[in-house]
């Protein structure tokens, strides 16, 4: 949160990674995950100290399924891993504001429009990653989740 950033190296990395999360999940931040890559830092709309606001929250959900021009799908997810917590949704479980209405069906667009991507056949493993950081991000909330559950095939 506050930028530091630290390099470790393990004969056991499995250990050592496990370590890691054990200790500061402990100390109470739930936020922290494992990544192949580096937090693209410039990507965040705020500081990572600052929980982000509703609005920047469901642009970045519409954004999935409604794609700004000159942007690419591969840009976009990025972008919302950055500014999304990896606990997941924060305004998906208010009952009022932006998602009070339709929270579900704005999840569950997100989640076809995820579904039906399909990357060019030189997808990058981390590009796999952030996809699946994207889902972890959206099935957090239990509204997520329902959606999650009742996606048509």
């Amino acid at each position: 949160m506050k930028g530091s950033v630290r390099t470790y190296t393990s004969s056991d990395r499995d250990s050592l990674l496990a370590s890691l999360l054990d200790g500061v999940r402990a100390s109470g931040n739930q936020d922290v995950c494992i990544k192949m890559s580096p937090t693209r830092r410039g990507f965040r709309l705020g500081p990572f100290s600052a929980i982000i606001d509703e609005e920047v929250e469901s642009l970045h959900v519409k954004f999935i399924h409604e794609i700004p021009p000159n942007y690419s799908m591969n840009e976009i997810i990025v972008r919302f891993n950055v500014n999304i917590p990896y606990s997941g949704l924060i305004n998906a479980v208010t009952s009022d504001g932006l998602f009070a209405e339709n929270k579900e069906k704005i999840i569950n667009n997100t989640l076809t429009a995820l579904r039906d991507f399909e990357p060019s056949l030189n997808c990058s493993t981390e590009l796999l990653e952030q996809e699946f950081h994207v889902l972890r991000r959206l099935i957090a909330s239990k509204s997520g989740y329902k959606a999650f559950t009742s996606l048509p095939k």
